[in-house]
């Protein structure tokens, strides 16, 4: 017990300073307690009898000694003494996931069923079933990028918002995943531990921004991988007429393809997998898989040892001295 025997807030100790500053104010009060001009109109065992308040030295000194002692032990009490320990193994997962969700306008096109976007929300759905030690966050992107929900454990919270998701939730069209990709990475970047980090880019694959591969390379150097879901048909569809924002006279048809060859050059860039999403659960399940495949031995199992907390000795003891001291301040009934 003595080799684990330490105090959890040891700087309440300094609370102990106190104690010989009540003795040395007791010694003060003592000095004047019983004043020569006081004995002269009476003897030392009458004073307390005609001279209001006052006290023998004895009774100072066993006032203060009580009063040192109370402090003492809620001083000791407060530092949390603390002996013994259990090592507790925790189960929990450091693997941690950003999905960057695509929300331009063309996610409304309807070559899968019933929409693109539809789908896409599926499909994180079911990745967050799939795989739900998995710490996940969400960026969405269109012309501009936003984080919708940080790195977290909660990941009912991410499936609570993605119904909200929608490309009417972006102002300007276009697809710029260069700076979805910039928050996805700060976002981990700010995750510890040996577990893997990976993000999910899950878009039409209209990206037509260059040095995106150089981008998710850096990533990879980095040690965060990247993993693309492809949303729609390489056979494409029309944007809803409602959905065109042409300034022409004439509205022109807008056609968005799934660009797959892109898309898998992307992945292998960030040293992930691509896979077009489908009614089946093989792509969610392989996506889970590879996410996770780069978690450490030594992060699959996590120790912490747990102290066993004592504080309650010292004040169980303060208590019982606090109630006999208050029953014997009680009055006496008549």
């Amino acid at each position: 017990m003595m080799e684990t025997f330490h105090f959890a807030q040891p700087l309440w100790l300094w609370g102990l300073a106190a104690v010989p500053l009540m003795w040395w104010l007791s010694r003060r009060e003592c000095a004047h307690c019983a004043t020569a001009r006081h004995k002269r109109y009476a003897d030392a065992h009458l004073l307390p009898y005609v001279v209001q308040g006052y006290r023998t030295p004895g009774a100072i000194r066993r006032q203060v000694r009580l009063w040192a002692l109370l402090w003492t032990i809620a001083v000791i009490a407060m530092a949390g003494p603390r002996w013994g320990y259990e090592n507790v193994y925790l189960a929990g997962s450091s693997d941690s996931l950003v999905v960057v969700l695509d929300l331009s306008r063309s996610m409304d096109i309807a070559d899968v069923r019933p929409s693109r976007m539809a789908r896409a929300r599926q499909e994180v759905d079911d990745l967050l079933r799939a795989a739900p030690e998995v710490n996940t966050g969400l960026v969405a992107f269109a012309s501009v990028s936003h984080v919708v929900v940080p790195v977290t454990a909660d990941n009912e919270m991410v499936r609570a918002v993605l119904p909200s998701l929608g490309p009417d939730l972006m102002r300007w069209s276009g697809s710029r995943v260069s700076s979805a990709l910039d928050k996805a990475r700060r976002l981990l970047d700010a995750r510890s531990g040996a577990g893997s980090r990976a993000v999910l880019v899950v878009t039409d694959g209209d990206l037509p921004e260059p040095g995106l591969e150089r981008q998710v390379a850096l990533m990879h150097e980095a040690g965060i991988s990247l993993h693309v879901l492809g949303i729609g048909t390489p056979e494409g569809g029309e944007l809803p007429m409602e959905r065109r924002r042409d300034r022409g006279a004439i509205m022109k048809p807008i056609v968005s393809r799934l660009d797959e060859a892109a898309l898998e050059a992307l992945a292998a860039a960030g040293g992930g997998i691509y896979r077009r999403a489908d009614y089946l659960e093989e792509d969610t399940a392989r996506l889970a898989a590879a996410i996770t495949s780069g978690r450490l031995e030594t992060d699959r199992e996590d120790v912490r040892r747990v102290w066993s907390e004592r504080y309650y000795l010292p004040l169980a003891l303060l208590m019982i001295l606090l109630l006999l001291r208050l029953r014997r301040m009680a009055p006496a009934p008549a």
